[in-house]
């Protein structure tokens, strides 16, 4: 089973096409929105919705470019 980090870290090489650096991935899990966070609480980091919105959410942060 995967972890939040792992799945940020997954999402985060498919958006960025680069491996994340463990700073990346601790300000992402700091500001997560609670709803990814209450859907993987319910169904898991492995679940395919929770892994589309966490995607959708590292691209946005990543078109916003808040982190570059």
């Amino acid at each position: 089973m995967n972890t939040m980090e792992d799945q940020i870290h997954d999402c985060f090489v498919d958006a960025y096409r680069r491996v994340p650096n463990k700073s990346e991935i601790q300000t992402i899990a700091k500001i997560l929105p609670v709803g990814i966070k209450s859907l993987a609480e319910e169904w898991g980091w492995d679940d395919t919705e929770v892994r589309d919105g966490l995607f959708g959410y590292i691209k946005k942060l990543k078109a916003e470019e808040v982190i570059k």
